[in-house]
């Protein structure tokens, strides 16, 4: 009379689609696990120890900067770049007083100037760590 079983077609087992969300479900909730607990910083923040911003790709900003009259992005964006060999931090204005950049190029910063002492205890960088030309110990002095 009446049959026991179900029919069972269409069941037959997990699908790829859902195989893929379950795996994607868990990387999201490892991320925010590690997220609340050691802080975005410790997955997000490996891009910071990528080697530095080469210095043309700096002086490509400082250009574009500098044309759109961008003073933020020119007076206080500080750049980690490589110069001469030697690591530094340096602003589009320190670029452009070294002539790297297109002589066309002179936003006026006037107030609008970077606190490197600030920087270096934000950044926690070394007393010997070249911001601008300077050492950190000379601009916290």
């Amino acid at each position: 009379m009446f049959e026991k079983g179900l029919n069972n077609k269409g069941q037959e087992g997990l699908t790829l689609t859902t195989l893929l969300l379950i795996v994607l479900g868990i990387v999201v909730v490892v991320v925010i696990i590690i997220g609340a607990t050691k802080g975005f910083g410790f997955i997000f923040g490996k891009v910071d120890s990528l080697p530095g911003q080469s210095l043309q790709t700096a002086i490509e900003s400082c250009n574009i900067a500098g044309k759109n009259d961008l003073r933020a992005d020119y007076c206080l964006d500080i750049k980690k770049i490589e110069m001469d060999g030697v690591e530094q931090y340096v602003t589009c204005g320190y670029l452009g007083d070294k002539a790297l950049l297109d002589e066309t190029i002179s936003p006026v910063c006037g107030e609008t100037v970077a606190n490197f002492a600030a920087f270096c205890d934000n950044q926690k960088l070394k007393d010997s760590a070249l911001v601008e030309g300077i050492t950190c110990e000379a601009h916290k002095a």
